[in-house]
């Protein structure tokens, strides 16, 4: 899902998928930033 909204805004696209993670806490960070 986030690789086509990296695509699209890089940094910015990152940013905002990080602060979806703030946000809506049952998504974990592990499906935003995976290892």
């Amino acid at each position: 899902m986030n690789e086509w909204i990296e695509g699209l805004m890089h940094y910015p696209g990152i940013a905002f998928l990080m602060f979806l993670e703030n946000v809506f806490p049952p998504i974990p960070s592990e499906l935003i930033m995976p290892l």
